[in-house]
């Protein structure tokens, strides 16, 4: 055998190792962010209605994650009155320092439901354990990308009755007292960890400007998971009604351009006791994360 074979030989050897390397890295990459997730979501699947206890806690918990990342974090505070009485609000926000604008924006409500005492996890404590796992992925992966972080709060109704004047809260005052030229587009999570073939998400009828970014993601969901775990829907094959009261209104009312990232069909644990940590699907949490970001990846 001559040199230049053995040569070759040794060379495909290393190259082997190598793929199977970088395949076996990947593949701990992937289940170390679903254990991360899972302890952040554990960490804040606790009653955490406004003004609680328990929020404060879980607010505590997301600033110190926030900045361990490296990002700014600021806590929006401000009053907000409902029927005569004040009502002490705070969203918190992290921007990565590193990078100017206009930022891609991550955000979730972080208060549970006001007259329930359940741990709300899916409600929306895995939105927000996705979304530090996913920024903290995306940073080290490209420590200058754009991006900024925003947890609202009093999004559900303070009052149990839904209205505009109840609801929404945080989103509301975050548009009207934040520059919006700063956010390029803003993404919202919400009721994330249901059933993977009921609770897809979908593009709305009403925001049809988002269907190219839905379509990509589509496509992402299928070329990794295939169409038996498919969360993703391809608009060109199917349009949802029109998208539900959520965190992403007050930004559709200030025509900022904004993607609402939730199941069209409610999981069956919204509202309910039902709605703990033991009852979270998990594998939708990892093709949610995984799609999310592999599509943040490609710019």
């Amino acid at each position: 055998m001559g040199n230049k074979t053995i040569i070759f030989i040794l060379l495909v050897i290393i190259l082997v190792v190598f793929t199977k390397s970088n395949e076996h890295l990947d593949l701990n990459s992937k289940d170390t962010a679903i254990i991360n997730i899972k302890s952040h979501v554990k960490k804040i699947s606790i009653p955490r209605q406004i003004e609680s206890d328990g929020l404060n806690k879980v607010k505590s918990y997301v600033m110190n994650q926030i900045e361990t990342m490296g990002f700014t974090v600021n806590e929006q505070k401000f009053t907000y009155n409902v029927n005569l009485k004040d009502h002490k609000l705070s969203n918190i926000i992290g921007i990565n320092k590193k990078a100017s604008g206009p930022y891609i924006l991550l955000g979730a409500h972080i208060d549970s439901h006001q007259f329930s005492n359940t741990e709300a996890s899916i409600d929306s404590a895995t939105s927000i354990g996705i979304i530090l796992e996913l920024a903290n992925n995306l940073i080290k992966r490209n420590p200058l990308l754009p991006l900024m972080i925003v947890f609202f709060d009093g999004e559900e109704a303070i009052d149990g009755k839904w209205t505009e004047n109840t609801s929404l809260i945080g989103s509301n005052y975050f548009v009207n007292n934040f520059n919006l030229n700063l956010i390029a587009k803003a993404y919202i999570f919400d009721l994330i960890g249901g059933n993977i073939e009921k609770n897809k998400i979908a593009g709305f009828a009403d925001m049809q400007y988002t269907f190219t970014d839905l379509s990509i993601l589509s496509k992402i969901n299928k070329k990794i998971y295939g169409v038996n775990e498919q969360i993703f829907m391809d608009p060109a094959n199917f349009i949802a009604g029109n998208a539900p009261a959520d965190d992403h209104v007050p930004f559709v009312r200030k025509n900022k351009w904004v993607c609402n990232l939730i199941p069209y069909k409610f999981p069956d644990q919204y509202h309910k006791a039902l709605d703990t940590y033991s009852n979270i699907n998990w594998k939708y949490i990892e093709i949610f994360f995984h799609v999310l970001f592999e599509f943040f990846s490609l710019g």
